[in-house]
Order: structure tokens, then C-alpha cells, then sequence
């Protein structure tokens, strides 16, 4: 059986999924989709790299992807870049690509499509006879994400509807679907797993915090909610040092954070950067309005660290309350001020957290070796 991964995007997911699946009986090869205007996706960062459209070469591969992903991966022997001109769907330039990488790949048995973007109706079109799956990392925009929310829900909900098996990620939009289409038989929950791929990245310059929010930016992440939080506790007597590190549009005066004892990081954080910031801090936060999988909250556990998140979407299937974290309702300052108190208070129940999850207590299933023996029995089904 072939098999041939292609993703738009979502370099430190499914990096480690392709690594898991190599090490079974199964040939599989990846070919990740950039863009020239998008070089930066997850794990891995071309924004300095001289790069053409098409397929890129073993030696520019080579230099695009850092030695430390290398190494995690044991070699790139059947891993493949692909740019484009841009990710739109109106863009005749692409049309040539787009049939360039579908002839590329038409030999595969199984093709799994990992992500959407305006590409994606092209490669469905030139690939519609092939066998193929699909992972959809958010069966609905997050809150206060417009941008190309029409054209992402009708594809998705066209992807819902139709013969194709889809893979989701966390067991809230899972059911959501299971309900709102009633067929059972065409989707698979298989979860996102541990981000370990960045803790390839050792620490060099520890940055040290008591509180840490990182991440993309975004209103439906609840920033301010933290910043209020602080307020609170400052007011009761509490100074905990916080760092948010992460670049976007942060919807409030920066100015506040000062005064709370935040250190802001307004900029896209590098992977060398991330392990130093994570391994320098005592919790996460996650004080997010809604919730489906979240590559941050893997990422810290990955790294062995307590979260306190809200209880929405999927965040209560992974983080078990009173070993891993904390759970506390979304828009409750009061509540998040008093989680973040009986953590750091509390030495000893920190240490209960930290050492629950070194040991992976509950979190067996997210272990990428697992999924990737889940997705490989999927192709297999899709085969027979």
C-alpha cells in the first residue's frame, strides 16, 4: 500500500505523525504545501530561504528544514516541499502547480489531505477518482474569525456531506458532526497529539515567568480575562510575574500589562525561543472563550507543565482536572485568579501536575505512536 500525506500547512502536527507512520509497515510520503507569501507555518519557518514555485529540491529541502527537525526526524528520504504562488482560490497561476503536483501524485493508493485552504478545491477536482481522507483541524471558525468564514464553512460542510471518511481531532467537534450529518460511518475521531517535535529544541536562555500565555493571538483566546485576573490578585496582594508571547492584534493598551507585571512578546516566537519561554515558566494559561484541539496546550505538556484552561471545547477531554491542571469556567477573572493562586501556593500540587504528566497519566492516547497505528488501520479500511 502507498500512501501519500498532503498538507497545507500544519508542519508540527503532522511532521510527527509522518515519523510514526514510517516506523510501520506502510510507505508513506509527505509533501507539504507553502506558499511564497506564507512561509511560516507551525514547526518550520522559510521566510528566509530563497524559494521558487514547484517542488524544491533535496538540497534546498535540506537547508528549509532545521537540523533539529532533521534529527527528530531520522531523515528526509520521502518528504517533499511544494510552494505555491499564494493559498487563494482565484489565482490562475496556480491552476499550472495545482496539476503539476496532482500528476505527482496519482500513483498513490491512498491520499490523506491534511488541512484546507484555496488550493484545496483544486486538488480535489484533480485528484477526484483517487482513495482519499481528509484530517480537518476545526469544523467551525473560532469566535471572532471572519476571514474567509464562508468560504471555509461551505467547504468543510461539502467535505461533512460527502463519501469521504474525514479524520477529526477532538471529541467535541466530533459529536457535533455525528449529530448534525447522523453518519456514523464516515468520520474518525483520532486525537492531536503531544507536541514533542519542539522539545527537540533544547533550552539555551531560560526566560523566566511564574504565568505564561504564548501563541497566536486571537479574541477567542481570552487575553484579556488573564489581564483581568492579574488585576485581581494584584489588588489582593499578589505579584506573579507573566509573559505573553505571541504575535497578533491584541485588542487592548499594552500599557495595562505593565501594571499587572506582564512582559509582552508582540512578535512571532521561534521554536528556539518557545522551549526557552516554556521551560522558564511555572503554568500555562489558557483562557480561551471556545476551544476545539489545541496545539498549545499539547506543546506545554509536551514540555511538562501544569495548564489552567477553561473548560470549553475539547480542553476538558485532555486536561483531567486535578492532574494535569486546572479548569475554570471561560470569562471568570475571579475564578482564573484564584487557579493561578492554588497552583504557585501550593508547591507540593504543582509537583503532583508536573509528575503526572512526565508520566503520561491520561495521556497515553496522545501519544503519536498510537495515532499513527489508528490512521494506518483507517487506510487500510479505505483500501479493502
Amino acid at each position: 500500500m502507498l500512501v501519500a500525506i498532503l498538507s497545507f500547512g500544519y508542519s508540527d502536527t503532522v511532521l510527527p505523525l509522518f515519523k510514526e507512520l514510517n516506523k510501520l509497515n506502510v510507505v508513506v510520503d509527505l509533501y507539504q504545501c507553502y506558499a511564497l507569501n506564507k512561509r511560516v507555518e507551525g514547526v518550520l519557518d522559510f521566510r528566509k530561504d530563497a524559494i521558487t514555485t514547484g517542488f524544491q529540491s533535496s538540497e534546498q529541502i535540506d537547508k528549509m528544514i532545521p537540523k533539529n527537525i532533521q534529527r527528530y526526524l531520522g531523515g528526509l528520504n520521502n518528504l517533499s516541499i511544494f510552494v505555491f504562488y499564494n493559498l487563494k482560490l482565484l489565482s490562475i497561476n496556480n491552476i499550472y502547480l495545482a496539476m503539476k503536483l496532482a500528476w505527482k501524485i496519482r500513483k498513490y493508493d491512498v491520499i490523506h489531505l491534511n488541512g484546507i485552504n484555496g488550493i484545496f478545491p483544486f486538488m480535489l477536482l484533480l485528484l477526484w477518482r483517487k482513495k482519499k481522507i481528509f484530517s480537518i483541524h476545526d469544523i467551525q471558525p473560532h469566535s471572532g474569525e471572519v476571514k474567509s468564514k464562508k468560504f471555509v464553512e461551505k467547504l468543510v460542510d461539502y467535505l461533512c456531506k460527502s463519501k469521504y471518511p474525514i479524520i477529526i481531532m477532538n471529541k467535541y467537534d466530533y459529536e457535533s458532526c455525528l449529530r448534525k450529518y447522523k453518519r456514523n460511518s464516515k468520520f474518525y475521531y483520532i486525537p492531536l497529539g503531544l507536541s514533542e517535535i519542539y522539545t527537540y529544541y533544547k533550552p539555551t536562555k531560560l526566560v523566566p515567568s511564574d504565568v505564561l500565555f504564548f501563541g497566536r493571538i486571537a479574541e477567542y483566546k481570552g487575553l484579556k480575562y488573564l489581564i483581568d485576573a492579574l488585576r485581581i490578585l494584584k489588588d489582593s496582594g499578589y505579584q506573579f510575574s507573566t509573559l505573553i508571547a505571541g504575535d497578533g492584534k491584541y485588542g487592548f493598551d499594552e500599557s495595562e500589562c505593565a501594571q499587572v507585571g506582564i512582559t509582552v512578546m508582540n512578535k512571532r516566537i521561534s521554536n528556539e525561543e518557545l522551549a526557552d519561554i516554556i521551560m522558564g515558566t511555572k503554568i500555562v494559561v489558557c483562557p480561551y472563550l471556545d476551544a476545539t484541539q489545541s496545539g498549545v496546550l499539547m506543546t506545554a505538556f509536551a514540555f511538562d507543565k501544569p495548564v489552567i484552561a477553561s473548560d470549553v471545547g475539547s480542553f476538558r477531554d485532555v486536561l483531567k482536572e486535578n492532574t494535569h491542571g486546572l479548569l475554570v469556567q471561560p470569562k471568570d477573572a475571579k475564578a482564573l485568579a484564584q487557579a493561578i493562586i492554588k497552583i504557585i501556593e501550593n508547591p507540593e500540587l504543582m509537583d503532583d501536575f508536573i509528575q503526572n504528566i512526565k508520566a503520561r497519566v491520561n495521556l497515553k492516547e496522545y501519544e503519536w505512536e498510537e495515532i499513527a497505528k489508528k490512521t494506518l488501520l483507517l487506510y487500510e479500511n479505505i483500501v479493502q
